[in-house]
């Protein structure tokens, strides 16, 4: 495969020509967020929306990003175009940047990349016969914004492995959050129900409660989400940009429901599918 092409403060690189500062804060500090779009059918996918959260993301830290969305929008293209239509993602990432005392950021002196990756895909056994997901303590710090900090996500992922999980679910006091690379979804008598609480604004999420759930006639509600209406939900689902639409049909040791993908999660996976060939 030939190298891939990259993004850094208004130049391209080769991948392996890309370089970021020690005193950069985001390496020094975690200072920084990010965004993950994929590429589908030669086109970067709704990423007016993906450009949109970023702003939020950028703005929730005080960050500024050096660019318009239509500015945004050509640079993808062009990084389609460089890379040949490959299988990828872009992992759009704006730090705080240099600082001359390793904490105080220098307002437009941010590092902002836009990275080239493998589309990593959801295995098809997950796809046609449901995931399993681990429970996690925990509530992400400013929850609004996509940062580049991951401790807690990547500090299950051991667990996660072990049992088989393919997701880490948050949870705080009896109340459900996210997943911590993904929005999480239950199915209750024929309704669809999310949680924006202490959750980041998913593009998938965003997709199914705007627009799929709607033009399929299901009923949905985004609201506060308790663990034990979860575990007693007849379906559960989780979304995300490099995922889609997954069926979960498992929490830590319980089944849910009869532990099979249910009727309306598959109904809304075949939506999802269908809006990709058409977009």
């Amino acid at each position: 495969m030939p190298e891939k092409i990259c993004y850094k403060n208004g130049e391209y690189f080769k991948e392996g020509e890309m370089t970021v500062s020690a005193w950069d804060l985001g390496y020094l500090r975690g200072y920084g967020v990010f965004d993950v779009l994929p590429v589908m059918n030669g086109k970067a996918f709704l990423w007016e929306w993906h450009f949109e959260r970023l702003f939020r993301s950028a703005s929730g830290l005080g960050l500024s990003l050096p660019l318009g969305k239509d500015e945004y929008g050509k640079i993808l293209q062009e990084l389609i175009a460089k890379n040949m239509g490959q299988d990828i993602v872009f992992r759009t990432v704006l730090s705080g940047g240099v600082s001359t005392d390793a904490f105080t950021p220098v307002s437009g002196n941010e590092t902002f990349l836009i990275l080239t990756e493998d589309f990593h895909h959801v295995s098809e056994e997950a796809r046609n016969h449901g995931a399993m997901v681990i429970t996690h303590d925990h509530v992400r710090s400013f929850p609004e914004v996509k940062m580049t900090h991951y401790v807690s996500a990547i500090g299950t992922l051991e667990s996660r492995r072990e049992q088989g999980a393919l997701e880490t679910l948050y949870v705080q006091d009896g109340v459900v959050s996210e997943c911590a690379q993904s929005n999480f979804f239950i199915v209750s008598g024929g309704r669809v129900i999310t949680t924006n609480e202490n959750a980041l604004l998913g593009i998938t999420q965003k997709l199914i409660v705007e627009k799929l759930a709607s033009d399929n006639s299901i009923e949905i509600e985004v609201r506060r989400m308790t663990l034990a209406e979860v575990l007693s939900a007849d379906e559960a689902f989780l979304t995300g940009s490099n995922k889609g639409v997954v069926p979960v049909v498992q929490i830590d040791t319980q089944k849910i429901a009869d532990g099979v993908p249910g009727p309306v999660t598959r109904k809304l996976m075949e939506a999802y599918q269908d809006f990709i060939k058409n977009y």
